[in-house]
């Protein structure tokens, strides 16, 4: 019973301190290449190929004799819009502007 005890209160713990979870930012993609992308970014200490070279360049040394060609395609689109801040016809805009 006890040991039931202490599970819920971690669980608790760790439910109430639970940090947020944030999406990735489109300018600053996870990874270089196409290897490093499909792992989730990873390639600091793993042979991803010649984008290695962007992560860690010693991992360069990972790799055997021969010629190396990486493609990768990314197709970064956003959609943003802004307006004054003062809608009103004779309000006074203050200069400022905010997405919307």
């Amino acid at each position: 019973m006890n040991g039931n005890r202490t599970r819920v209160a971690v669980a608790l713990c760790m439910a109430v301190w639970a940090g947020q979870a944030l999406a990735t930012d489109v300018f600053n993609l996870e990874g270089y290449g196409p290897v490093s992308r499909a792992m989730g970014g990873t390639g600091v200490a793993y042979d991803v190929g010649p984008s290695a070279m962007m992560l860690n360049p010693a991992t360069l040394g990972f790799m055997g004799d021969g010629r190396y060609l990486n493609l990768g395609f990314d197709v970064v689109r956003q959609r943003q819009a802004a307006r004054p801040v003062s809608d009103n016809y004779f309000g006074r805009s203050t200069g400022v502007v905010v997405a919307g």
